[in-house]
């Protein structure tokens, strides 16, 4: 078995290697659920700083598997699952609410803030997508980009977090979840579905994943342009 440092050289290598991605998730993933003995325990970081930053060059499909074995290991960290919550399956987006769901130190509750009401009457109001999600961006304080992974997700949890995370109330929910989805195609049922997922979201686990979300904004100016 190669040493630790001789497996980080080669994974590192594999990282500079585009066509190489897929395997080195892979492999990343497979370090992570079943971590060598005698390997350092400070190496892990390195390991899940490396499958995050390679994330972003995966396909969906891989990036769902891997978000499904990362989340039925208990000692996964939930910011590396956060990583992978809008390509995880329904089952699995539930799962790490759950992990993001531990009680919030006194001195941070309501970091998140409370919405901008004028703001958020007029997105409820927004004339197109692309309207609500500049608008949307600047009521939850995160990037476009990420608010527009937020309106794409059908299930309405990634909507219903956000809105939990600054306190919006159910109805407003209800409100802007009509506005994000496919302009009355949806299904009675998969519009029933969508309104429900407000209902499911602890607060607690909002306000982290609000929070990690709006921490990928703090490290790059200027995102909210459109």
């Amino acid at each position: 078995m190669l040493s630790a440092r001789e497996s980080f050289i080669r994974l590192v290598e594999l990282a500079s290697a585009p066509e190489e991605r897929h395997a080195l998730a892979r492999e990343l993933c497979d370090l992570l659920l079943e971590w060598p003995e005698g390997y350092p325990a400070g190496m892990r970081g390195q390991i899940e700083a490396l499958l995050k930053t390679v994330a972003g060059e995966l396909d969906e499909l891989t990036r769902r598997s891997v978000a499904e074995r990362l989340a039925a290991c208990v000692t996964t960290p939930t910011s590396l699952l956060n990583e992978f919550f809008f390509d995880a399956s329904p089952e699995t987006k539930r799962k790490i609410l759950l992990r993001n769901d531990e009680p919030m130190d006194p001195n941070n509750e309501g970091v998140c803030g409370f919405p901008d009401e004028r703001l958020l009457a007029e997105a409820s109001r927004a004339a197109s997508q692309v309207e609500l999600k500049n608008m949307l961006a600047q009521v939850f304080s995160i990037p476009t980009d990420i608010c527009e992974r937020i309106l794409a997700d059908k299930s309405g949890k990634a909507l219903a977090v956000a809105c939990k995370g600054i306190r919006v109330s159910r109805a407003k929910f209800s409100a802007l979840a009509v506005m994000a989805g496919d302009g009355g195609g949806d299904s009675l049922d998969a519009c029933y579905r969508r309104l429900a997922a407000f209902d499911e979201i602890p607060e607690p686990a909002a306000t982290r994943v609000l929070l990690f979300w709006r921490a990928k904004d703090a490290a790059v100016p200027n995102r909210h342009a459109a």
